[in-house]
């Protein structure tokens, strides 16, 4: 009866490990932890597939001893962190990859026994590069329009064909339209200065055949009033 019960037992912690082993291999974020002398005690198949290492191949293993091991130093000192304090950390990480280098925001934790004493540090991370790349784009775009905003000047791109694809407000404004988008599609023979289109066109065409820029003296119309604008353009 008592080897029944304990070959269960065994039967139902087999089943457990098995579940655990699973849901760990299942987690899309990079999983691992590590004893207090900061060697790989484990991870998951993410961690190891991106990395580029064997899965139980890392065991006994230290971030010296792995492709980032000029990171190892960060990494160490903020393992020790988290296991003086007993406290989590997260934190902004750059590791190597079999992808190059990521961005990953990383969570470290302690890791205790059944005793509450810490023996180590457990740690998540997940990989945000893609998403700090679009923040820095989306900053850059906005400065960029702020620019152009703030600009004296006429500011257009156009086609091939001649048609503006966008431009800042004040070249908008000034063709007589109330925002930017109006303008796309349109072209210098549908502006206010439509008279100077012939020459206009010439001047892009030298542009677009040569592929090199121009400054050149181009008449123009604001309102009801003939300007002269000092044009320069770039393929």
């Amino acid at each position: 009866m008592s080897k029944q019960i304990n070959e269960q037992t065994k039967s139902e912690l087999e089943d457990v490990k098995y579940y655990y082993e699973n849901i760990l291999s299942a987690a899309p974020c990079y999983l691992f932890w590590k004893d207090l002398n900061g060697k790989y005690l484990g991870y998951n198949d993410t961690f190891a597939m991106n990395i580029g290492i064997a899965p139980k191949k890392m065991i006994e293993l230290t971030d010296y001893d792995m492709p980032w091991v000029e990171y190892a130093d960060s990494y160490r000192n903020i393992d020790a962190q988290v296991i003086k304090t007993g406290t989590p950390i997260t934190i902004e990480e750059k590791i190597k990859t079999v992808n190059g280098e990521r961005l990953v925001l990383t969570t470290k934790k302690p890791l205790r026994n059944k005793l509450g004493e810490i023996v180590g540090i457990i740690g998540t991370a997940v990989d945000i590069t893609e998403h700090r790349e679009n923040e820095r784009l989306k900053s850059e775009l906005a400065f960029t329009e702020t620019l152009l905003e703030l600009s004296p000047g006429h500011i257009y791109a156009k086609n091939l064909e001649g048609k503006y694809l966008g431009c800042n407000l004040l070249c908008a404004i000034d063709a007589g339209y109330t925002s930017i988008k109006e303008t796309i599609g349109h072209t210098d023979y549908d502006m206010p200065w439509k008279d100077a289109a012939d020459i206009l066109r010439a001047n892009d065409m030298q542009v677009i055949e040569t592929g090199k820029p121009i400054t050149v003296e181009e008449k123009s119309k604001i309102g009801d009033q003939d300007t002269i604008m000092l044009s320069y353009k770039e393929p």
